[in-house]
């Protein structure tokens, strides 16, 4: 009797709380009012800050860890974050800039210890070193030939820099900084200077303290246990699932929390901070409507346009749009048979019809671009170059004039290619869950099918979606660029050194575009940028590494409770710790 009266008042205090108007989270967890619950389209469980290789990654890492200065989220200026003021630049001596930082007394780890030159000089140590899975290994960083502290004040340190490049004045700040106490224990990083670091690259490769040193800190812990994810930021890691939530908890008594500075990210208001992945939109829209999320971006254009129209949403959230510094293309795998030729990139361009795709995919939500700078950025955007004009029979006459014929009378062109009859047909790769890019297939693919070209749709989980990426396993991808509002540096996508070392994915080389990107990140002028500039969208708009589409206005849904968004230009379009409860 007991246990069946214990039965039904559970079930009974259960039904109770069902009802109440308390909202719950996916997992059924009541919502602390100043928890601030955002979806997330996909989850990483890597949270390592070396090896950040996805926007997700780099936003977390953002509220885990600091750089010496960052761009202000508000206002695009470069601003000191870990420094008390920006660094002091030194050009008196021959070959050689001398970069002057003070880092704020205040700012400390969460032991309690100041955080101190010695940990500039570790972390730019660990970043030297060679690990092909760091994605932090720069040509800037490779640059620094020596760093000086003050010995009567290890805040104060000099960085010398041999690389005298026009957007230095933002790279020498933004380099990660990592307790040296936690990521080298046992201090092997003291034995080898930044200097003999750059010097033996390719002999520390097989050197064996180095290569033990590697394997510790690529350990698991270090990307998905709490205890081993500690920064200077305000945030830490409170419980991960994998592909289900990412909680992090504010710190208590975080070193900035005294400060009354008007850098955004010093800010930090919310006390918890939970991601829910949910790559289904339906499952999202869902949790939005019933209150278990307070922020949602990237909702599809449709979506977004239909719940404009709803009174009891429009009530009690703010529908956002904003320009943001990102631009959407297909990457093509140059080294693929077909894609490999660039006759045949070309009649791919004439069948991709970015117009319709905007209309109807984005609902007029973005504007086509021709290549990977920023209209934003009008001294170096080349508007002299029109876009490829969706042409279907001038598609067939280039695929004609090629070879390619439908001789087998199955619908699909095909050619022989090294002795061996190939069907044009290629595989588009996404990242499932995505409505918007899996529109953007459907609408090339059945274009592309009028002139017997056959492309499959491939909608891959997201981390196997960027692994394939990363591999250069894929034929045609769906790839998001996004951008910092700083001089661009086209090195890590577009130079044939980042092929092997960089985001070079599509396997693009061309030496004089490798002569032009260094061109750029030397010109001493901004004169001398724009030309260069516009010469290099040319060959690239010639060469077609990539399709380009168009450049999106991000669409975010927002719950009026919240205030100070910081609205920004940058992804993800908002600073979310600076989030605070309406009054």
């Amino acid at each position: 009797m007991t246990n069946k009266l214990s039965i039904i008042l559970t079930l009974f205090l259960t039904h109770l709380l069902s009802c109440s108007s308390t909202p719950t989270d996916n997992e059924g967890n009541f919502i602390n009012n100043n928890t601030l619950n955002i979806r997330e389209l996909s989850g990483t469980i890597n949270l390592h800050p070396l090896y950040v290789v996805d926007e997700f990654s780099g936003v977390i890492n953002s509220y885990l860890f600091q750089t010496l200065t960052s761009i202000d989220f508000s206002t695009l200026e470069l601003t000191p974050l870990l420094l008390s003021s920006l660094p002091e630049i030194d050009t008196s001596l021959k070959d050689t800039v001398i970069y002057h930082f003070k880092i704020r007394n205040e700012a400390k780890w969460d032991n309690g210890k100041k955080i101190t030159s010695n940990d500039v000089v570790f972390s730019i140590k660990v970043n030297l070193l060679p690990d092909p899975g760091n994605t932090n290994h720069t040509e800037f960083l490779k640059s620094i030939v020596d760093l000086k502290i003050d010995f009567t004040n290890n805040k104060n340190f000099s960085i010398y820099s041999t690389m005298d490049f026009h957007a230095s004045k933002y790279l020498i700040g933004d380099i990660t900084i990592l307790p040296k106490y936690l990521y080298d224990s046992n201090n092997v990083l003291s034995n080898y200077s930044i200097k003999f670091i750059n010097e033996n690259f390719e002999s520390l490769k097989d050197d064996t303290t180095i290569l033990k040193y590697l394997t510790e800190i690529n350990d698991t812990k270090f990307k998905i246990n709490p205890s081993y994810i500690l920064g200077s930021g305000p945030y830490k890691v409170k419980e991960v699932v994998n592909g289900q939530y990412l909680t992090l908890e504010k710190k208590e008594n975080w070193w900035a929390d005294s400060l009354k500075y008007n850098n955004t990210e010093l800010q930090a208001n919310a006390e918890i901070i939970k991601y829910h992945i949910i790559p289904d939109e339906t499952t999202a829209l869902a949790a939005l409507k019933n209150r278990s999320i307070d922020v949602m971006r990237g909702i599809s254009p449709k979506e977004f346009s239909e719940m404009l129209k709803v009174e009891s949403l429009t009530n009690r959230l703010n529908f956002v749009t904003a320009p943001i510094l990102a631009h959407y293309c297909l990457g093509l795998n140059l080294t693929h048979p077909i894609l490999k030729s660039n006759v045949n990139r070309r009649a791919l361009a004439h069948l991709l019809d970015v117009k319709k795709i905007i209309d109807i995919v984005a609902y007029g939500y973005g504007e086509q671009i021709i290549g990977p700078n920023s209209k934003t950025d009008k001294d170096n955007y080349n508007f002299d170059i029109q876009p490829y004009r969706f042409d279907l029979e001038k598609a067939k006459s280039i695929l004609y004039s090629e070879g390619w014929e439908d001789l087998d009378h199955d619908g699909i062109i095909e050619k022989m290619i090294d002795g061996i009859n190939v069907p044009f047909e290629i595989t588009y790769s996404y990242n499932s869950g995505n409505e918007t890019r899996k529109k953007i297939g459907l609408i090339f693919q059945e274009d592309a099918k009028k002139v017997g070209i056959k492309i499959n749709l491939n909608a891959l989980e997201w981390s196997n979606y960027i692994d394939q990426l990363k591999n250069k396993n894929f034929e045609m991808a769906f790839i998001g660029k996004i951008s910092a509002p700083i001089p661009r540096n086209h090195k890590n996508i577009f130079h044939s050194e980042s092929i092997t070392e960089g985001a070079n994915y599509v396997g693009y080389s061309n030496p004089e575009v490798d002569k032009l990107i260094d061109l750029i990140n030397f010109s001493k002028t901004k004169e001398e940028r724009a030309i260069y500039n516009m010469k290099f969208q040319e060959i690239i708009h010639k060469d077609l590494p990539y399709l380009y589409l168009f450049a999106p206005l991000e669409r975010m849904v927002i719950n009026k409770k919240f205030t100070n968004y910081n609205l920004s230009a940058m992804r993800p379009g908002f600073w979310a710790p600076g989030f605070k409860l309406a009054e």
